[in-house]
């Protein structure tokens, strides 16, 4: 168990270091008018470029990856690619790592906000292989 807990904190620190590369790429874009929705925003080259590049890295860790875009909605979908990781010891580990992940959210929607989203949020999921949500969490909180 000791080493599963250790793999999903390595996957979280480096998940935690590829979002801020990310979010500094989505950062450094102009509000730009006319972006109304969430869906908008991930259309840009910027962040498509951005999202490529997390993409291949999550997916180099064992984790497939896919942002989901509505109306004023981010979801981040992380989904692990081992199919025999243990479910509980991942969540606590994850619930472990919670303000970190927050931390990473609150940049997301500070820059929906920046791009003009009214009232964004911003959400993590985790799934298993066979796709049951091991972890969740949103900013803000609902």
């Amino acid at each position: 168990m000791q080493r599963k807990i250790s793999y999903v904190f390595l996957i979280v620190v480096n998940q935690h270091e590829m979002e801020e590369n990310y979010e500094k790429e989505a950062t450094n874009l102009p509000s730009e008018s006319g972006i109304t929705s969430v869906s908008e925003f991930l259309a840009t080259d910027e962040m498509k470029a951005a999202y490529d590049e997390l993409k291949s890295s999550l997916n180099d860790q064992g984790l497939d990856f896919k942002l989901e875009g509505t109306d004023n909605t981010l979801t981040y979908i992380y989904a692990y690619q081992e199919t025999n990781i243990d479910k509980k010891a991942t969540a606590a580990a994850l619930a472990d790592a919670k303000d970190s992940t927050v931390n990473d959210l609150k940049t997301a929607y500070d820059s929906l906000k920046e791009a003009g989203i009214t009232d964004p949020v911003v959400e993590a999921r985790f799934l298993a292989a066979d796709g049951d949500v091991i972890y969740s969490v949103s900013y803000p909180e609902k």
